[in-house]
């Protein structure tokens, strides 16, 4: 009985943490004076929780990267820059974790400290290796 109290205490707590960052979505755009404190409160609402699902990462990371160049304040850009980095340290032990899928998952997001995977042209390659021999492999 324990073990389903506590998935479901689990579930509720994704459930809320997606239904704070669509209010954080539906007010990003907004820029009058009102709009500020709600964000703040919304960012640091966020930051309170421990993100480990890939998608919600991914989804966080992209508002973040909107809240940083478009700032509604010195503070909101401050919130931002320092949850991009916690995101990134999320992205990185989950990236470097055990479970494969959510390696898979991040691959290809642009999250620092995960990987990009991409197929470059013979031209490009031959270029790469004269412009800067021994360097490509």
């Amino acid at each position: 009985m324990m073990k389903l109290n506590e998935k479901n205490s689990a579930s509720g707590k994704q459930n809320e943490l997606r239904e704070t960052l669509n209010a954080l979505r539906n007010v990003s755009g907004s820029f009058n004076p009102d709009a500020e404190p709600v964000k703040k409160i919304l960012l640091y609402k966020i930051a309170s929780y421990r993100i480990h699902n890939p998608k919600i990462i991914f989804e966080y990371h992209q508002q973040l990267l909107f809240h940083l160049a478009y700032p509604h304040g010195k503070e909101l850009l401050n919130i931002a820059q320092h949850e991009l980095s916690r995101m990134a340290a999320e992205a990185q032990a989950g990236f470097y974790g055990t479970n494969k899928q959510v390696k898979l998952q991040l691959t290809n997001t642009g999250i620092a400290n995960t990987e990009i995977n991409v197929s470059f042209s013979f031209h490009f390659v031959k270029w790469l290796d004269t412009e800067f021999p021994d360097t490509v492999s």
